[in-house]
């Protein structure tokens, strides 16, 4: 408890009194009789203020004067193996090993060893290997050398030739000599392992050399033939990660690839496989080999890839790098490896083919049906049939816009057979109206709306077809007869599939042959005859047409009002215009005199110019309106003259 108040004193005086502490502790240690507890009080205190030349000085003599540096020594070790002792006197240090080889505790003194600082170790050093190599201590040999002489070198060779250790020991304590080097001379593990080549036995030299060639690239201090044993020993030990290590840090020319390519894949280790591949393809990249041999080593590196779409893809922004020959080889093993890639992740390989202008003929993608989609849906479109047919593969409901919006591109009959091939009946029929059989056009859409009459969309997009169908032959076909023919065929389709859909409302709104009847009989009012219409939907099922007819009919009645309004309007127009010209120019060929009869009385008379005098006074006329930059009739002549050029369909009664 005094030593505890007389630091907390020390403490609070800002560690100013640090020799008056070192006295009240060397008082505490003569004071009476002294143990462990003692010991490890003296130590703690010592630490505290910073004094352990006054420990290992002062307060060791009286320990060892009353027969208790025993105590103290064991108490020692737990704080160098922590490291809050690194340092120790020559004379501690040497009671220290002998107190704990005498009780046989060398590992212990090894393991203090180990933990102490390069001043305690030069003290002794001497001591220290002679005990280290007396009880084989290596680490504590190795730590000797190391730290206190910054040798390397004399462990290594001392282990070499050792006789009382066995082959682990050994192998283990090389590895961790090699691992304590620290030089820049980047020769000397080249040199070391050629000694342990020649000098060890075949086991533990191939043992040390799978290890080193494990972390680093030794070039030239491991013979081919070593290596070659070392993949040997990896092979059968089943250890494909470490051999993948060994290979990475092995030049490709020490060891035969054919040979332990086929002993890989007989094992199926993929890893280790692409491994020799990659090396084999930076050897051919950096010796400048020829085009095709690059190519071959391109297919063996894809070949074995978990992800070759991702390797591909990295090779190629990688590429700017490398020479033409090196991006010209990777690509020609890409197009080769396409059938792999694309089963690896078709999107991907989609993405890589597109955006990096692999492929400069979509023919090359003839075994790829979606890969050769993508690529020439991006570009512009040389050979049209063979989209078609890709088309007609992968998205046959697309085939009816192309072929409709793509007219004259794309070889008639090839496509045609095409379409009927894959049975798509809207381009079927389209391409059969523009070979000019209708009929056959007409019966294949109206197959198609049989077939697509439960389908919403489907049966929309085949009624629009048909109808679009019939509109442009009203235009183009001259045979009046025969277009209203094929309107009339395909209005009574949809009368009798309204009629036989028995599980719907046919007079609802939502109903779908009545919508399509609708769109039916408004495109039909345009290019036959209402009478006609009417005369057949008589004679059909009206339940399903009573809106649309009775639509039909209304518009009708307000067409023919408007056209006969119209017709009012017009003749009334003409009619007046006629008149107020006849009236202008009625006005303009009468002349009025004035006289004074002999009463005084003015007389007016008025006297029509004889029809010969007529042009001369209408000039005159003109003269005179001239000067006053107005012309009075030639609106009115205009306006004439357009009604007469304006071709008017009057009706009948005006």
């Amino acid at each position: 408890q005094g030593l505890a108040l007389a630091l907390d004193q020390y403490e609070l005086n800002g560690h100013r009194e640090r020799n008056k502490m070192a006295e009240i502790i060397l008082q505490y240690a003569t004071s009476g009789n002294v143990g462990r507890e003692e010991a490890g009080a003296c130590i703690e205190f010592c630490l505290e203020i910073e004094r352990t030349d006054v420990l290992f000085g002062t307060i060791y003599e009286c320990f060892v004067n009353v027969g208790k540096h025993a105590e103290f020594l064991e108490v020692l070790e737990p704080y160098i193996l922590n490291r809050l002792v690194a340092g120790m006197g020559p004379l501690v240090l040497k009671d220290f090993v002998e107190h704990y080889q005498s009780q046989g505790k060398i590992l212990e003194v090894e393991e203090c060893i180990t933990h102490l600082d390069p001043a305690t170790i030069r003290s002794d050093l001497d001591t220290l290997v002679k005990l280290s190599k007396k009880y084989s201590l290596w680490s504590a040999l190795i730590y000797l050398f190391n730290t206190g002489l910054n040798d390397w070198e004399s462990p290594i060779r001392i282990l070499l030739k050792a006789t009382n250790i066995s082959s682990e020991v050994r192998v283990e304590m090389l590895l961790k000599a090699m691992d304590a080097v620290n030089t820049d001379d980047e020769l000397w593990e080249s040199q070391i392992l050629s000694v342990v080549e020649q000098e060890l036995p075949q086991n533990e030299a191939v043992t040390i050399s799978s290890f080193r060639l494990e972390k680093r690239s030794i070039p030239g201090g491991v013979s081919k033939e070593m290596i070659g044993k070392v993949l040997t020993r990896l092979l059968i030990e089943g250890e494909q990660l470490r051999m993948v290590k060994v290979l990475n840090n092995c030049d490709i020319c020490m060891y035969n690839v054919d040979e332990i390519s086929t002993h890989l894949k007989a094992y199926g280790w993929n890893e280790a496989l692409q491994t020799v591949y990659l090396n084999s393809l930076h050897a051919a990249i950096n010796s400048g080999q020829s085009l095709q041999r690059i190519e071959h080593a391109y297919l063996q590196v894809i070949s074995t890839c978990t992800d070759p779409v991702t390797f591909c893809h990295e090779q190629l922004s990688q590429s700017l790098d490398h020479s033409h020959l090196v991006r010209e080889a990777l690509r020609n093993a890409i197009v080769k490896s396409l059938k792999l890639l694309f089963r690896s992740s078709p999107d991907k390989a989609c993405q890589l083919v597109s955006a990096n202008e692999i492929i400069t003929d979509a023919t090359q993608l003839d075994d790829f049906p979606l890969l050769q989609y993508e690529y020439m849906k991006k570009r512009e479109i040389q050979d049209h049939l063979l989209f078609i047919r890709l088309l007609a593969k992968l998205h046959p409901e697309q085939v009816y816009d192309y072929v409709s919006s793509n007219e004259g591109v794309y070889p008639l009959d090839e496509t045609l057979h095409v379409c009927k091939k894959h049975n798509i009946k809207d381009a079927t029929s389209y391409l059969l109206e523009r070979t000019g059989d209708m009929d056959g056009a007409l019966d294949t859409i109206l197959e198609c709306i049989d077939e697509m009459k439960n389908r919403e969309h489907s049966f929309e997009h085949a009624v629009g077809v048909a109808i679009q169908m019939c509109e442009r032959n009203s235009i183009t076909n001259l045979d009046t007869d025969q277009s209203q023919k094929m309107w009339f065929r395909l209005l009574e389709k949809l009368i009798l599939s309204s009629s036989s859909s028995e599980s719907k409302d046919i007079g609802s709104d939502k109903d779908e042959p009545s919508i399509a009847l609708r769109n039916v009989l408004h495109s039909m009012m345009v290019h036959v005859e209402s009478k006609n219409i009417l005369k057949l939907v008589r004679s059909k099922p009206f339940g399903v047409l009573k809106k649309t007819v009775k639509a039909m009919v209304d518009a009708k009645y307000l067409e023919n009002n408007m056209l006969k309004m119209a017709s009012r309007l017009i003749v009334h127009d003409m009619l007046h215009l006629v008149k107020a010209k006849h009236e202008k120019l009625n006005r303009s060929t009468t002349m009025t005199t004035v006289s004074t009869n002999s009463t005084g009385i003015v007389e007016e008379n008025t006297t029509v110019i004889k029809k010969e005098n007529e042009d001369s006074l209408l000039k005159e006329g003109l003269r005179r309106k001239s000067r006053k930059q107005t012309c009075w009739y030639t609106d009115w002549d205009e306006k004439l003259e357009f009604l007469g050029s304006t071709q008017l369909q009057l009706d009948p009664q005006f």
